[in-house]
């Protein structure tokens, strides 16, 4: 989640000065997005609380 959160502030800096409030919006959809598939995968190779995933 560190490195979803730092590649998504770089976006935040580099979107938010050349497209001003949609950059901005622009860069929080990538942060969620990327939030979810690192949930997924986390869900996929099951591992955290999800152990009756195993059986």
């Amino acid at each position: 989640m560190v490195t979803v959160a730092l590649f998504s502030i770089v976006f935040l800096f580099i979107l938010s000065s050349s497209y001003k409030f949609v950059g901005i919006w622009v860069a929080l959809t990538i942060y969620m997005s990327l939030r979810a598939l690192a949930g997924f995968w986390r869900i996929g190779t099951r591992t955290g609380p999800w152990k009756f995933l195993k059986s």
